[in-house]
Parts: C-alpha cells; structure tokens; sequence
C-alpha cells in the first residue's frame, strides 16, 4: 500500500518540479509585462533631470533582471530537485524549504500586488481583465509551489518509513 503510494507522489512530484520550472516562464513574462511595456508608468522618473533619467532607467532595469533571475534561478533549482526526487535520488530538505519561502514570497507579493490593484492609486476598471489574469496565474503557481512542498513531505516521509 505504501509502495503504491510512494509511486504516485513520485510521480507527482516530478509533474509539480515540471510545473514550477513553466511557472518561472511567467516570472519573465509578467516582468515584461510591467516594466518594459510602459517604464515611465512603473518608475516615476518625471521629477529627475533629463540627463538622468536613463541612467535611473538602466538601474531599475539592472535591479528587476537580478530579481526576476533570482526568481527564475530558484525555480529552476527547486523544479530539477524535485524532479530528481521523483526519479530516486535522494536530495536535502534545502529544496523544500527554498519552495516554501518561495510560497510565502509569492502570497505576500500577490495579497500585495491585489490590494494595490483595487485600491492603489492606478486603479482603474480598464485594467481589470490584465489584473484578473495575472492573478489567476500567480495563484496557479502558489498552488503549484504549495503542493510541492506538500508532496515532497509526503514522498520524503514514505521513502524513510520503506527503508529506501
């Protein structure tokens, strides 16, 4: 019975490591999204003198590709361990950890990012279907990362209990 189901979270783990890998896809997307569509909107440079103003833009966008690389980065690392835990390997708790930080990260900024778009100061009802798609792929991959770590437990847990 547990072998059965030791095979099923395996097999699941390694679909969810697949899941958080497409998901740093959208870290991607959603950053274009934001800031390279309209920066001026995004970064309020206006009061900065003209010949500053690119060198403020580059900053910001040096500073959001470190971050969304970041993001990417350990998506990747936390996809490629589970997957390898999936297949057999045995692999620290650290991958499991990173994804629940990861998790509470992701809430944190989508509770933000919603509270923002419903009473911030840019709300407006035109953006209303970008905001609503956006948040159903960020709940997406916080349920993605939350089932993870979930089943990472749970696969971790029966390995030890079958001596594996």
């Amino acid at each position: 019975m547990e072998e059965t189901e030791l095979r099923r979270g395996q097999n699941t783990l390694f679909v969810l490591g697949g899941g958080v890998i497409t998901f740093s896809l959208w870290s991607v997307v959603k950053s274009i999204m934001y800031f390279m569509v309209d920066p001026a909107k995004s970064f309020p440079i206006d009061n900065l003198p003209q010949e500053y103003r690119l060198l403020a833009l580059t900053v910001i966008f040096g500073i959001v590709f470190l971050i969304v690389g970041l993001d990417v980065g350990l998506r990747i690392y936390v996809g490629l361990s589970a997957r390898a835990e999936a297949r057999g390997k045995k692999k620290s708790r650290t991958y499991i950890l990173v994804a629940a930080v990861m998790a509470a990260g992701n809430l944190l900024l989508f509770l933000g990012s919603l509270w923002a778009a419903i009473f911030g100061p840019h709300a407006a009802p035109d953006h209303v279907l970008d905001t609503l798609v956006s948040a159903i792929v960020d709940v997406t991959a916080l349920i993605t990362l939350i089932e993870l770590v979930s089943t990472a437990r749970n696969v971790q847990r029966l390995r030890k209990l079958l001596s594996l």
